[in-house]
């Protein structure tokens, strides 16, 4: 996915990168645009925020709030499998990736949704190029496994206080799936606006790949 910034609009690029709703991967293949290679440092680790943003200063980008720790984030963790391994470490590259802090989820009563989790990973897959569910650890899997029990049993507790009322949840089902696919489309937009090809990705999703067609 970073094999040619070179050949990307680097005004779309900063469009990308002012926009607070940008996607983490998004915003990554756009800080591309301005410091190519030098995205990770001589020893292959990501640089931080605030090293970015020095870098970024030359060039007078100017980034909406956060989207410098979604990139980050993605770059935290390909650049090892600390993320892969520990739980907490895990939902801090989500908070990361999803609201642009990485101590977003730190609150007891504040977690990230399947969803988010999901879209995530997601992105993690296309920046990496392979699938990650088979690289998290056990103790990674039961904690997203503990994400997808308690929001079932939220959604089951507001069907149930529902059903009185005659309302119902019946499009909720596959609504993880339905927030993918929403995600995907609005990546796709910003993809298509820096110049990525359909072409660069046909290999890694083709559903993605047919929306920059």
């Amino acid at each position: 996915m970073l094999d040619a910034p070179a050949r990307l609009d680097r005004n779309a690029a900063r469009a990308v990168l002012a926009d607070a709703d940008s996607s983490a991967l998004a915003c990554l293949i756009a800080v591309t645009c301005f410091v190519g290679d030098d995205i990770l440092d001589e020893d292959g680790q990501p640089y931080t925020a605030d090293e970015l943003q020095e870098m970024l200063h030359p060039d007078n980008v100017i980034l909406a709030d956060g989207n410098l720790d979604k990139i980050c984030g993605l770059l935290f963790t390909a650049s090892g499998d600390e993320a892969l391994v520990l739980p907490a470490i895990f939902q801090r590259v989500v908070a990361a990736v999803i609201e642009g802090d990485p101590f977003a989820f730190e609150d007891d009563n504040d977690t990230p949704t399947i969803p988010e989790v999901f879209w995530t990973l997601y992105q993690l897959e296309l920046l990496l190029e392979e699938p990650l569910l088979d690289d998290l650890s056990a103790k990674v899997q039961r904690y997203i496994a503990k994400l997808a029990e308690e929001e079932a049993e939220d959604i089951a507790a507001l069907q149930s206080q529902l059903d009185s009322v005659g309302d119902d949840l019946s499009g909720l089902e596959g609504y993880a799936d339905k927030c993918l696919k929403f995600h995907k489309l609005h990546l796709a937009t910003q993809l298509k606006a820096l110049g990525c090809k359909a072409e660069w990705i046909a290999d890694l999703d083709q559903d993605l790949a047919a929306a920059l067609s």
